[in-house]
């Protein structure tokens, strides 16, 4: 495996039932001020829950050089292991440190462990986050402060065929910032 860059980052794609609120996606681009909000604003709590049959909350981590190309390759990769289903419209998706998140979470104990568990030699990796806790008050805790330190990236659809997106992240005070224009995923 060739590692370009040995980012600790690892993405969740974030469905239009992951993403909070009642966002106008029309609206959003670069000259857009939400000096209120953080990038825990636009992501749901119930994204970071086990769907039935899961044993782990799904994470990729791709060695590309920068945002813009791992969210690309973690998109690509999705896209092959679903044998090619397509993006919802209104998507997003996730970053998270996961050595920052250990050590900022589990300061007093294990509650959260992030793990290769990719059966794959593929270069984009399958990273499985269990959060440790049975407590529902703790488990709640964990799962905000995880959100705390993601990054939130909207996928902004600008053509279906292809499917064409901007990649935007946004970014505090309450800016989104365009890492790339009309591309294709």
């Amino acid at each position: 495996m060739k590692n370009s860059i040995e980012s600790t980052f690892v993405y969740r794609y974030l469905k239009t039932n992951d993403i909070r609120g009642d966002i106008q996606w029309r609206d959003i681009h670069s000259d857009v001020q939400l000096e209120q909000s953080t990038a825990k604003d636009f992501i749901k709590e119930a994204t970071l829950t086990l769907d039935p049959g899961e044993t782990d909350i799904s994470f990729f981590r791709s060695f590309k050089e920068n945002d813009a190309n791992r969210i690309l390759d973690v998109l690509d990769e999705l896209r092959h292991r679903a044998s090619g289903r397509g993006f919802s419209v209104n998507s997003g998706m996730m970053k998270l440190d996961f050595e920052v998140a250990h050590d900022d979470i589990n300061d007093e104990g294990e509650l959260v462990r992030f793990f290769d568990n990719d059966k794959t030699k593929r270069e984009c990796r399958h990273y499985g986050l269990l959060i440790l806790t049975k407590n529902s008050i703790e488990r709640l805790e964990v799962v905000n402060a995880l959100l705390e330190l993601s990054n939130f990236y909207a996928l902004k659809q600008k053509s279906k065929t292809p499917d064409t997106r901007d990649l935007l992240e946004f970014r505090e005070p309450g800016v989104f910032f365009t890492l790339a224009r009309d591309t294709p995923i």
